[in-house]
């Protein structure tokens, strides 16, 4: 089967071509302006450089959050008109997901953060059973590093902290959590569209038929600035706010490596 993969819910412009058990090809751009004004052109281009053409994919991937508001819509709304075109199925995935998949030869927690601004995170929290095998537990959460961290090393078990959230907050979450954090590599800590591929083969997520009036459903967190905030949601108070996120539980198709990525 071969996926056309798409993230716009960060400032770095994320697209892969894949294939059974290869990455045709995957493009990172960075986006100083609007994802709009590059993502279609970026479609064509992975498309090409993965030596693949539109009429050969048959399941599209769209990264649904969280993370910048028009970045997101331009994301799945260009990925819902593709799959309207060609009648495509299409698996909206979690971003944190991406994160958390890299590190399941880790055992113990992990907690995946994105840089939500205004000296917060988004964050989701993650049990790896050190043999490929990981688990999201609880609600998708906005507050602050510190916090956050605080609750996470209150187990009393090392922490591993993976995203570009842990990059931009690393000093907050270190001095928060002591001598339990862990952080990944800034490279390793970003989400890999490598694997939406698991995620598909093991049933993650549902898929969406935009062809049949299905939806795909944003994850915002935080309630857009034009949006009339409401009690509890997305306030900036010190302590972590939620969102429903339910737990997603996902299985390796090959053994980890020793670096917690795919072979």
């Amino acid at each position: 089967m071969r996926i056309l993969a798409v993230d716009t819910s960060t400032p770095l412009l994320s697209l892969a071509v894949l294939a059974a058990g290869e990455v045709r090809c995957c493009l990172l751009q960075r986006v100083t302006t609007t994802h709009s004004e590059h993502l279609l052109t970026a479609v064509d281009t992975v498309l090409e450089l993965g030596e693949t053409t539109l009429e050969e994919i048959e399941l599209l991937a769209v990264g649904r959050g969280p993370g910048a508001f028009s970045g997101i819509r331009v994301g799945i709304a260009t990925v819902a008109g593709l799959a309207l075109a060609r009648g495509l199925p299409v698996l909206p995935f979690v971003v944190f997901d991406l994160i958390a998949a890299q590190f399941s030869c880790w055992r113990g927690p992990v907690c995946a953060l994105l840089d939500a601004r205004r000296g917060q995170v988004y964050a989701a929290r993650y049990r790896c059973d050190g043999r490929g095998g990981w688990a999201r537990r609880g609600a998708f959460e906005l507050g602050d590093p510190a916090v956050l961290a605080r609750e996470c090393a209150a187990a009393g078990e090392p922490v591993l902290f993976a995203g570009p959230g842990a990059v931009v907050h690393r000093a907050a979450l270190a001095a928060a959590a002591g001598e339990d954090a862990a952080f990944a590599g800034p490279a390793a800590g970003r989400p890999h569209l490598e694997g939406v591929r698991e995620l598909a083969a093991a049933g993650a997520a549902e898929l969406v038929y935009p062809a049949a009036g299905g939806v795909i459903e944003p994850l915002y967190i935080r309630p857009p600035d034009a949006a009339v905030r409401r009690p509890g949601v997305g306030g900036g108070g010190a302590g972590p706010q939620t969102a429903a996120g339910g737990d997603v539980r996902g299985t390796p198709s090959a053994p980890p490596a020793a670096d917690g990525k795919r072979p």
